[in-house]
């Protein structure tokens, strides 16, 4: 996991700061996993599977690179976000049946988790 503490002072610092690439790339994986839509009176959580998938990707890679060195920026922003609860569970409850979305799935939570 990414704890604070152990953090150096400047590092501390860096949590709160992204660039503006950086962001964009984190925002538009988020996006791209899919989102809750109203089929025949019910919600249901939809996602593009390709892209989902590749999305999956970008933020297992963007978490890899995350870490106290870097501030954690990407999981704070990950948190800040809600992306745990508004998009990677909704997605692995909706897509179970698909192995390769759940175990991608499954992957981010351990890594944003523990």
């Amino acid at each position: 996991g990414c704890g604070r503490e152990g953090i150096p002072r400047r590092a501390a610092i860096q949590c709160r700061s992204m660039d503006d690439l950086a962001y964009e790339e984190l925002f538009a994986a988020t996006a791209g996993l899919g989102n809750w839509h109203e089929v025949n009176g019910k919600d249901q959580y939809l996602a593009n599977r390709d892209e989902c998938l590749s999305c999956l990707r970008d933020l297992q890679i963007a978490l890899k690179q995350d870490g106290p060195e870097t501030g954690c920026v990407v999981r704070l922003k990950l948190g800040e976000w809600k992306v745990l609860s508004s998009h990677l569970v909704p997605l692995f409850t909706s897509y179970r049946e698909d192995n390769e979305i759940s175990a991608s799935v499954l992957k981010l939570m351990v890594s944003l988790t523990t």
